[in-house]
């Protein structure tokens, strides 16, 4: 039997979830478009012991801060979060995101949290996204992203006003010639079909465009389809063969159609050739203002060797390769590698050398760096450090007096605060500064300084 039940939501916990609270006192994590303050009917889908989750049927009293989302297809849509909150409340609660996990994991009773940095633009301000085939219900194909909190339904994606202007009609195109190609999109039940995925990558200050297809074996159209593409004047158009069954996009073998297979961007001046599967910051504009910000808190002083961990096509070591006598980056990607090490060639970097290789490798003693760094840079993914890593970080600071500084660039406050509680058994928080690299999303970055404390 279905459960309802009507509650205030007390505040925002990350995810985007409201929390609020059922009659005996326990809290009720409601998914869906909430804010605090607001009056809300949730229907009931986990029931525990210690706390309820639900999600939203209806707002019987709206937040002042509420408004009108941009996208119709905000809601059930799962790219968005926070587009019916007014951006600079969006702001505010990210910082407390910020500030709440650190107290709470990291054990910090008042972190040292400098204001957030807006992003330069809230709307269209992403270089890359991925959407998924599927079959309709009248037998036509879909282009889209996942329903919120699915891993099987789909929407059909008609507009898309974090991305370009144009993603809507190029999406349309592609539909187009999927449906017209007689040739099914993939079952991840069954695992046959052919049309998997569609990355779009677009450069925001070159304006150049990469359309990658992604498929399972087989033959198609090429012609076709890059007829139906040729009004976006993509700069690139490639066809990835995908022979996994995982959801995720993985790169089995790689054709290019047209260009050159990979496009372009600028970061501080600084020229990069970003490939299909390579790791860049979706934020561009945000981007330079981080490279800014660690520029910034390195200082002007020139350290002998920086040591950038997982540093993806080598934004942030190339960035920084001035202020360094040699800068060394690790990459698991080798793809990304290659990128990096093209990039240092075309912007004519001759102190950066980069390695694909896990960051594991230092902590396990598989590689051996050629002098004790002076600052390390990290860059995780979500997952955030090992905990070899962190040993590792955490045992190099106490027996070197050589390396002093610590950089860590977190897009997830929960690892973040994880590690710091770590961290901070060796190494004093100088400053922590929240970014908006996500807007109308509930991510945000986050970097923290950390020096070395003798006491």
């Amino acid at each position: 039997m279905t459960t309802t039940i009507n509650t205030v939501i007390e505040r925002l916990v990350f995810e985007g979830k409201g929390m609020g609270r059922a009659e005996d006192g326990r809290p009720i994590f409601v998914r869906g478009a909430v804010l605090p303050g607001e009056e809300v009917t949730v229907t009931i889908t986990r029931n525990k012991k210690d706390f309820l989750e639900g999600d939203l049927d209806e707002v019987r009293k709206r937040s002042t801060e509420r408004i009108e989302a941009r996208c119709p297809h905000f809601g059930p849509c799962g790219g968005c979060t926070f587009q019916h909150v007014a951006y600079q409340h969006q702001l505010t609660i990210k910082e407390n995101f910020v500030r709440e996990s650190l107290i709470r994991i990291a054990k910090l009773a008042t972190p040292p949290i400098l204001p957030i940095i807006p992003s330069p633009q809230p709307w269209g301000y992403r270089n890359k996204m991925e959407y998924t085939f599927f079959t309709k219900d009248d037998g036509g194909i879909g282009l889209g992203l996942h329903e919120r909190g699915s891993y099987e339904r789909l929407i059909n994606v008609e507009k898309c006003p974090i991305f370009f202007d144009q993603i809507g009609e190029l999406l349309t195109a592609i539909r187009v010639f999927a449906d017209a190609s007689g040739l099914p999109s993939y079952d991840y039940q069954t695992h046959e079909g052919f049309f998997r995925n569609l990355v779009i990558r677009r450069s925001i200050h070159t304006g150049e465009l990469m359309v990658n297809l992604v498929t399972a074996e087989g033959g198609f159209d090429r012609e076709a389809f890059l007829l139906g593409v040729a009004p976006f004047k993509p700069t690139t158009v490639l066809r990835t063969v995908n022979r996994q069954r995982s959801q995720a996009v993985k790169v089995d073998a790689e054709e290019i159609l047209a260009g050159s297979g990979s496009i372009s961007e600028t970061i501080h001046g600084l020229s990069f050739t970003i490939s299909p599967a390579a790791f860049f910051q979706t934020n561009t504009l945000q981007a330079e203002t981080m490279v800014t910000t660690v520029r910034d808190w390195i200082g002007k002083k020139s350290v002998d060797l920086l040591l950038d961990l997982y540093s993806g096509i080598g934004m942030f070591s190339l960035a920084l390769a001035d202020k360094a006598g040699k800068v060394i980056g690790l990459e698991i990607n080798s793809e990304a590698v290659d990128d990096a090490e093209e990039n240092a060639h075309r912007n004519h970097i001759t102190n950066a050398d980069f390695f694909a290789l896990p960051v594991e490798a230092l902590s396990k003693g598989t590689m051996h760096l050629p002098q004790i760094p002076h600052v390390i840079l990290l860059d995780p993914p979500r997952a955030g450090l090992s905990q070899s890593v962190v040993e590792w970080v955490c045992e190099l600071a106490s027996s070197e007096k050589e390396f002093k500084k610590l950089m860590y660039v977190s897009c997830n406050p929960a690892t973040l605060a994880r590690d710091l509680a770590i961290l901070t058994s060796v190494f004093s928080i100088a400053k922590i500064q929240p970014l908006d690299l996500f807007p109308q999303t509930y991510h945000v970055e986050t970097i923290v300084e950390l020096v070395y404390d003798q006491q």
